[in-house]
């Protein structure tokens, strides 16, 4: 399998759009990189679902430590902010030496919102990708509608997936599927 990065802009169905694409791609360990949601949210989203009792989730969740002293959890890592892009980055590295074939960043939005400059969302995401590249796996990047406009064709991050990428899937995602 050729590694696939895919945006998504976010719409109320993102959630559903990636667990179709962990279902049509066959993956069986996916890294939610969680910085608008709990980790707790998402695992009572997945029993929600229902059919991905195959796959293992580990999430690194960037949101709980804002607002409350998160409890252990051995599926998720928790960061103290969607702005230590770092340790985000140390944590996905380390997940992905572990067999994690995809990567979901949701979102990018959220990394912007909390002050994160564009240059390094850019930086980031080179090294995710680099990263997820040797090992042949995925990368999906949700990001808000509203937030399209920094991210068109002539935009630093969106020709960054395009050059990384041997199957890169722009915006629009969700409406053509994928």
């Amino acid at each position: 399998m050729n590694a696939k990065l895919v945006f998504i802009s976010k719409y109320d169905n993102s959630f559903e759009k990636v667990l179709d694409f962990i279902e049509k791609e066959k993956i069986k360990k996916v890294c939610y990189v969680a910085l608008n949601k709990t980790c707790g949210s998402l695992i009572d989203a997945l029993k929600d679902a229902g059919d991905f009792n195959e796959v293992e989730f580990f999430f690194i969740d960037g949101i709980t430590s804002t607002f409350m002293k998160p409890q252990n959890n051995k599926k998720c890592v928790f960061v103290n902010s969607p702005k230590e892009l770092d340790k985000i980055s140390i944590n996905i590295n380390m997940a992905v030496k572990q067999g994690y074939k995809l990567i979901v960043i949701d979102s990018l939005s959220t990394i912007f919102a909390y002050g994160v400059s564009l240059n390094e969302i850019y930086s980031f995401m080179k090294d995710i990708i680099i990263i997820i590249k040797k090992e042949n796996g995925n990368i999906i990047a949700l990001c808000d509608r509203k937030d399209k406009s920094w991210m068109t064709e002539d935009s630093e991050i969106y020709s960054l997936f395009n050059v990384y990428s041997e199957s890169f899937v722009p915006f629009g995602i969700l409406e053509e599927g994928f």
